[in-house]
């Protein structure tokens, strides 16, 4: 289900929830018992590459450890490049690499004759599957020349080396996911939460055992069929920066979309975009959100077949639309903190990604307090 989107950043419609009111929280601390995946280590499996025979080079990341033994997930979500995929002397054999959106990056082990070697760039996130991630830059070199002790030369990783769609391009580059070409430079967006738009609200939900919301393709976003708890919120994430914030047609990077065929929605969702998390005192995450997608449309010139966020605009998922809650059915009573993140992953290239996250305080009451959905919605907020 996408969001309202369209409005601008003093346009907010209401919704038909009790209106809680907002306000903000001191960060926590670590969580005790989850620490996010460490990426200090993270290297390529092979750094450097020989002969530049233009052959595409299966490599994995290695390093990666969880401080909590959990298994984890890494992702590749780019790979750069110091030389253009068809620089003079290098082959001009294309594309220059593979396995974005996967834990296999691919590398084409070819340079520029004239040049000081190629330098790669891997840009992937690791993931422990309870709302720990990291992010790993590694490099792999393709020297100019054999020999022992031989080194290339970064000459700054201008190039994608992936086939680009033809609204990427720019010039000599391939814009990364998020931006787009303005006047011959890949321009950014600068998007952020609205915590004081957050407002949340408990209510109970009945759900059948086929429900939409229980289907894997939606998240599954609650615990299971019956009455559920549900600890509401609306997320706004206004586009601040001077330029948009482009995702374009979602085929053109299907890896980061999944099409929702539940009724109300059939179209294509934005993964992986908002992370919902409830702590406890400790900084602990109690419980998540479980909503797997995002319909990311915010201003005239976006829709969920061509999506995006315009400058000056922002897209909104209201607390009254289908999954946008954390499932609390199963949390005791007392004081949590709920905290929103977008953009968790890095998919999306912004040019400030300190302002993602936002987090107000929440009460949760014994449950017979908790009215039934949609007709109230008790404040959860102090």
């Amino acid at each position: 289900m996408g969001g309202s989107g369209g409005g601008d950043l003093g346009d907010q419609p209401p919704d038909s929830c009790t209106v809680a009111s907002g306000g903000s929280a001191a960060s926590s601390g670590a969580c005790p018992g989850n620490e996010p995946p460490d990426c200090s280590a993270a290297a390529a499996s092979i750094a450097s590459l020989w002969p530049p025979n233009h052959r595409l080079e299966a490599l994995s990341i290695a390093g990666i450890t969880d401080p909590d033994g959990d298994p984890i997930t890494i992702r590749v979500n780019g790979i750069t490049s110091d030389e253009a995929q068809d620089a003079h002397g290098s082959g001009r054999t294309m594309p220059d690499c593979a396995g974005i959106g996967t834990a296999e990056p691919e590398v084409r082990v070819e340079r520029a004759g004239p040049g000081n070697g190629r330098v790669y760039a891997i840009d992937a996130v690791a993931l422990d599957g309870r709302g720990g991630v990291c992010r790993a830059s590694v490099d792999v070199c393709v020297p100019h020349d054999e020999g022992g002790g031989v080194a290339c030369l970064d000459d700054g990783q201008s190039f994608e080396c992936r086939d680009c769609p033809p609204e990427k391009v720019c010039g000599q580059q391939c814009c990364p996911v998020g931006s787009e070409c303005v006047d011959g430079a890949c321009r950014l967006a600068d998007i952020f939460v609205d915590a004081g738009a957050l407002k949340p609200c408990l209510c109970k939900q009945t759900f059948a055992p086929n429900a939409c919301e229980l289907q894997p393709e939606e998240g599954p976003c609650v615990g299971g069929s019956g009455e559920r708890v549900l600890l509401r919120f609306t997320t706004t994430t206004p586009n601040v920066g001077q330029w948009d914030l482009f995702l374009g047609n979602p085929s053109d990077n299907p890896h980061l979309f999944s099409f929702s065929t539940c009724p109300g929605h059939m179209h294509s969702h934005f993964d992986s975009f908002a992370l919902h998390q409830l702590l406890d005192d400790a900084g602990c995450v109690v419980a998540f959100g479980g909503k797997r997608g995002f319909c990311l449309l915010g201003g005239p010139r976006f829709n969920c077949d061509f999506q995006g966020i315009g400058a000056g605009y922002a897209d909104t998922y209201f607390r009254t639309l289908a999954c946008q809650w954390i499932d609390v059915t199963d949390v005791p009573p007392g004081s949590y903190t709920l905290r929103v993140t977008v953009n968790f992953e890095f998919v999306l290239a912004e040019s400030d990604y300190g302002n993602n996250a936002a987090q107000v305080p929440v009460s949760i009451p014994d449950s017979s307090a908790i009215p039934a959905c949609p007709t109230a919605c008790l404040p959860a907020s102090p």
